[in-house]
């Protein structure tokens, strides 16, 4: 069942295999923006957040295309029953 979803949804066009390259963190296991890192004196780049070495790294993933549920998504984030929105730094 999992591979005729899959297979459904890549002849959709809804996912699609791309890749993504940047700054990333083995030890935070994240993507860094080039405004979110800093070249040392040493030559070694860190993640400014956290002081982890980065390397430029790229890899192959599976993308999902929201463009064609866009309408859906905001609609359904409108409707308080379904979800809510956070404030962030204010009391509740």
């Amino acid at each position: 069942m999992e591979a005729d979803v899959k297979g459904k949804l890549v002849a959709s066009g809804d996912i699609y295999k791309g890749t993504h390259s940047g700054w990333y963190s083995v030890s935070d296991e994240a993507f860094y923006s080039p405004s979110q890192i800093t070249k040392l004196d040493d030559g070694r780049v860190v993640a400014t957040e956290t002081g982890n070495e980065v390397f430029l790294e790229e890899e192959e993933n599976w993308k999902f295309r929201l463009t064609g549920y866009k309408d859906r998504l905001r609609d359904w984030l409108s409707k308080s029953e379904c979800a809510y929105k956070m404030s962030y730094g204010t009391d509740r």
